[in-house]
């Protein structure tokens, strides 16, 4: 990754004193040919390897004989990096492999049985509708719609069966208003 140097007088643009900087940052691989040449007079620019799962400096403390000053610095063109997976090309929003834990997490909290009981059919289903409405406000921003539309769907159809009309009223209500949220 490119990394500008900034608040560096251009009598500290000299190679080695640029590879100390860049050592307190990351290892230097390349000095950029119009820095060697002076052709900025703003900043610095050198190439680093960098490892993105860790915190990027943003300031260094540049010590030289009975003289000491700070130097800023930007990444360029920082990948995205999904500090959830470690993978580059996305972020943890967009994470695919969380999505799947978080829709795994989703359908075991929905088979959970019930702790209550009587009529255990019953009982179940009002859990698992309270469940429903727990996790559709949790999870609805990190699964997808659809996907957890469909999920939903399958459980009322699941909760339905075997028990009384008012309750199967009652559980396709909640679940139509829980889609309606998504």
């Amino acid at each position: 990754v490119w990394l500008r140097i900034f608040d560096l007088l251009l009598e500290y643009w000299m190679p080695q004193i640029l590879f100390s900087i860049a050592a307190g940052v990351s290892d230097l691989i390349l000095i950029d040919q119009a820095t060697l040449n002076h052709s900025y007079d703003h900043f610095a620019r050198v190439l680093v390897e960098v490892n993105l799962a860790r915190d990027f400096l943003d300031q260094i403390l540049v010590e030289r004989e009975g003289y000491a000053f700070y130097v800023s610095f930007t990444y360029e063109n920082l990948p995205d990096f999904c500090f959830s997976c470690f993978n580059i090309g996305h972020i943890v929003a967009n994470c695919r492999k969380l999505q799947q834990v978080k829709n795994e997490d989703l359908c075991s909290k929905l088979s959970k049985k019930p702790i209550l009981g009587t009529n255990d059919k019953e009982d179940e289903a009002l859990v698992n509708v309270a469940a429903l409405m727990e996790i559709a406000g949790v999870v609805k921003k990190q699964i997808p719609h659809a996907k957890l539309a469909s999920n939903i769907i399958a459980k009322e159809d699941e909760l339905i069966t075997d028990v009384g009309v008012e309750l199967a009223i009652v559980i396709k209500a909640t679940t139509k208003a829980i889609v309606a949220t998504l």
